[in-house]
């Protein structure tokens, strides 16, 4: 569909903040198509944000124009996204529908198209597929590969999962790409280990962190105790974790500053004992994050300069295993058999 806009010498509009408009946004990115970028206000400096904008996309400045919504709308709100969204509509002579479910907001705008007699181009129309649930799974502990008891109590592990959106340190230009040109999904569990072992780096997250602090997490807990805390989270529509992870052998930890999490209760504050904030966790209400027996590290890890015969890599099934100890030089098992 951006191809055959490109044929026709036209410009797309686009916008960012939402997958479907970004991958339209990276398209026109990736085919050198000239790109009206519709913008939600925000408290960000216009020049900063443009500048952002660019970089992450891949964007040469003199192809794009940035539009921002004029709606007393702030933020993400579904008021200020639905009014973008008609922004755009009403703004373009051609709409291209691609996938539209029936009697959704998409639907209704293609209607205002219509009634507002703009040229409708269906021939790039697929049947829209029903959201699909939670991707989740869950590990046999009769198939579990008992050589992960062998080493168990030897490792701090980073365990990690597939992402839903691009990787830290990555470029949404980079990340759709990917998407475009994969058959499969390329943000699996093993394709983001295989991403920490080719920068050697594992990045700080903020997420879900004490004043939103850049920490990377790990767990003492031997791989067939952690299985069972490998469960799909409705909440953030993804798994907790993954059988994909990296270990760090458990005397290292001192001087990599690999810190045990404080557990505190509901009725403590995590300042109490002077203790740096990332440290602590509640020990949870729903859920007894005791369980996981965590570790941090404030801000990132390079792994450089640690001893390869100090890292064991782990993944689910032993053909894995095997390609990533032939790849890394790292020694590496399985959780299934």
């Amino acid at each position: 569909a951006v191809r055959s806009l490109k044929e026709r010498d036209l410009r797309i509009c686009g916008s960012v903040g939402m997958q479907t408009w970004e991958l339209i946004t990276a398209s026109a990115a990736l085919e050198a198509v000239p790109l009206r970028c519709y913008l939600l206000t925000s408290n960000q400096p216009a020049a900063s944000r443009e500048s952002e904008i660019l970089r992450d996309f891949g964007l040469k400045p003199e192809s794009v124009e940035f539009v921002y919504l004029d709606e007393p709308n702030n933020g993400k709100s579904e008021l200020a996204m639905a009014a973008r969204d008609r922004m755009v509509v009403d703004a373009s002579d051609m709409l291209l529908p691609i996938s539209i479910r029936p009697s959704g907001h998409m639907a209704d705008l293609l209607e205002r198209g219509i009634s507002q007699r703009k040229e409708i181009v269906s021939e790039f129309q697929l049947s829209a597929m029903e959201r699909p649930h939670g991707i989740a799974y869950s590990l046999d502990f009769e198939k579990l590969n008992p050589t992960i008891d062998e080493i168990s109590g030897k490792y701090l592990i980073h365990w990690t999962r597939a992402t839903n959106s691009r990787w830290p340190d990555e470029r949404s230009i980079d990340y759709y790409s990917a998407i475009i040109n994969s058959l499969s999904y390329p943000r699996t569990g093993l394709d983001t280990l295989c991403r920490i072992l080719d920068t050697m780096r594992l990045i700080g997250s903020a997420r879900h962190m004490p004043q939103k602090m850049k920490t990377v997490a790990f767990s003492s807990l031997s791989p067939r105790e952690v299985v069972p805390l490998m469960r799909y989270r409705a909440r953030y529509g993804e798994m907790s974790f993954e059988p994909y992870g990296i270990g760090i052998a458990k005397e290292l930890a001192p001087s990599l500053d690999l810190l045990p999490v404080i557990y505190y209760s509901e009725k403590r504050t995590s300042g109490e004992s002077g203790e740096a904030p990332w440290r602590f966790q509640s020990m949870g209400i729903k859920t007894d994050w005791r369980e996981e027996q965590e570790y941090r590290h404030a801000g990132d890890l390079p792994l450089g300069s640690i001893p390869r015969d100090a890292l064991h890599l782990f993944c689910r099934f032993p053909d894995e295993a095997e390609r990533l100890q032939q790849r890394y030089g790292i020694q590496a098992t399985s959780l299934g058999k």
